[in-house]
């Protein structure tokens, strides 16, 4: 039940965070290479893109490997529809996704105002990872591009991700203003 929660408020917070995106031009693009298989959980900055990038190329592989192993089975075996078809139906967009852009991160820790204790204990109590063993938290914010009928669209979305036995992994997506200092 605990998952499934986390799984409803992570789709319905990546419903608003794309509902709201704004026109740019072609020449304000700024796209990086899609992030490969081998980059995934070597940073936050690589598992956000990821994340972003596989529901938006149907690659339920690379979106299965954003999470610990064995945590998507755990929620699919919840719900009737798998958690990747989920997540696919609530990012369905009108238009072409163009790719994706890393702007900026900080680190989720006390020093830098943030709810460091709450935030390991509610990724333990969803994961079942011990809070003592996740060994880093960050807020990353990735620049999502598109192109509709329109004209081109960005929109900017802050991704809550943490480090585990030296891989990353994606946790929630946060509000727009998700509290972010840069």
């Amino acid at each position: 039940m605990k998952k499934l929660l986390a799984l409803i408020t992570t789709i319905t917070m990546l419903t608003l965070c794309i509902t709201s995106c704004s026109n740019i031009p072609l020449t304000g693009m700024d796209i990086e290479d899609p992030v490969t298989m081998e980059q995934l959980n070597t940073t936050g900055e690589y598992v956000s893109r990821g994340f972003i990038e596989s529901i938006f190329t149907d690659n339920e592989e690379m979106f299965n490997a954003c999470y610990p192993d064995g945590f998507i089975d755990s929620i699919n075996s919840e719900s009737d529809v798998p958690v990747f078809e989920e997540f696919k139906a609530a990012m369905n967009v009108d238009g072409e996704f163009l790719g994706t852009m890393f702007e900026a991160f900080n680190n989720y820790t006390e020093e830098e105002g943030y709810d460091e204790a709450g935030m390991r204990t509610s990724i333990s109590f969803i994961t079942g990872i011990p809070e003592e063993e996740i060994e880093a938290l960050e807020i990353d914010k990735v620049k999502v591009y598109f192109k509709d009928s329109e004209g081109n669209a960005a929109q900017s979305i802050y991704f809550l991700v943490y480090s585990y036995q030296g891989e990353w992994y994606m946790y929630n997506v946060q509000n727009e203003d998700a509290e972010f200092k840069n």
